[in-house]
């Protein structure tokens, strides 16, 4: 009888846990978030800390991904140490929870310059991701039609 017991309580557990789930929603784009984390990028790129900087865009993650550290480890080499101060910052809805970030930086030399990023939110991870620098070629699932044009018949006839 014990055993059933147990797993009556442990069925309840679950259902009570389902149920509260039922109710919550994906959290939505805070658009005011974004401010404080492209300073953080910035004070990270002029630090040069590739690690924290990983981190900053795998989302704090403690073990950030490979695809965050390579990221980060392009942006530290286009972009790190050199002492940029964030002087404008604008942002712009452009799709459905993505949003363009306009920074306008001024760096120890004094000459403005200006990076654009985009940045996306994805409810269900509740997080915010930045779009790579340089994004890896997907590759085309086998059998997959190229863009190429085919051969037209005069040029196959006469061997062109």
């Amino acid at each position: 009888m014990l055993g059933r017991r147990t797993f009556l309580a442990a069925a309840g557990v679950v259902i009570a846990a389902a149920a509260a789930g039922c109710g919550s929603s994906p959290k939505p784009a805070d658009p005011g978030e974004l401010e404080p984390w492209f300073r953080r990028y910035i004070d990270l790129l002029n630090a040069q800390d590739h690690q924290g900087l990983a981190r900053h865009l795998d989302n704090n993650a403690e073990h950030p991904s490979q695809d965050a550290v390579d990221d980060a480890t392009l942006r530290v080499a286009r972009y790190g140490g050199r002492g940029m101060a964030v002087q404008k910052f604008v942002t712009a809805r452009t799709f459905p929870e993505t949003y363009q970030a306009t920074i306008t930086v001024t760096s120890r030399s004094g000459r403005p310059e200006v990076l654009i990023e985009t940045i996306r939110w994805v409810p269900e991870k509740a997080r915010w991701y930045l779009n790579e620098l340089n994004p890896r070629p997907t590759p085309l699932p086998s059998g997959a039609a190229g863009i190429e044009r085919p051969p037209s018949s005069a040029q196959t006839a006469h061997g062109d």
